[in-house]
């Protein structure tokens, strides 16, 4: 079996790794609301809102990628998705949450749309050509990040970000194509 892990990995902690006090965002407070609860910050893509009792600022990459793997790659199948796949939506659920992520494949796919990935939205995948339907999230996610309040402040970094995850699960979709 081919480590989709390890590349994605790399990937997302290029995109997330720093940490992060910005008093305006959300993430970065325990109670998940600016002002509400202890302003802990982001490390790594672990915000305070998620991670309320983690020492986000003393956080490890070795701790992130544990977390990341049992909390968001599993949750996320990512060992059942195709090479690029499996990155964008490792991505997308780092920065938007597994749920929200996992919802979106599904409408991708036109499985119901319950949150959990499961059998049955995996066979829906294969099914299906996992080019369009990276290039399908890809402007669907693009679009509910424009529909946020913060898009005025974050909207050119994270259209720099989709850019980079896109351009790079397309290209990881062809070189696994191309085997």
């Amino acid at each position: 079996m081919i480590d989709n892990f390890s590349p994605s990995v790399k990937l997302v902690l290029q995109s997330e790794g720093k940490f992060s006090t910005d008093p305006n965002d959300p993430g970065n407070w325990t109670y998940g609301k600016v002002g509400k609860g202890d302003m802990k910050g982001t490390k790594y893509g672990i915000s305070a809102a998620a991670w309320p009792l983690l020492d986000i600022q003393n956080l490890t990459a070795l701790d992130a990628v544990e977390i990341y793997k049992k909390e968001y790659w599993d949750e996320i199948k990512g060992d059942d998705l195709s090479l690029g796949l499996d990155y964008f939506m490792f991505d997308f659920a780092v920065n938007s949450g597994v749920n929200r992520a996992s919802m979106y494949l599904q409408e991708a796919v036109g499985a119901t749309q319950d949150g959990i990935i499961g059998n049955k939205t995996l066979e829906r995948v294969r099914q299906q050509d996992e080019l369009n339907i990276i290039i399908d999230m890809a402007l669907d996610r693009l679009l509910f990040m424009r529909s946020l309040s913060a898009w005025s402040t974050q909207g050119r970094g994270w259209t720099n970000r989709m850019k980079h995850v896109t351009h790079n699960a397309i290209d990881m979709w062809v070189e696994c194509v191309d085997d």
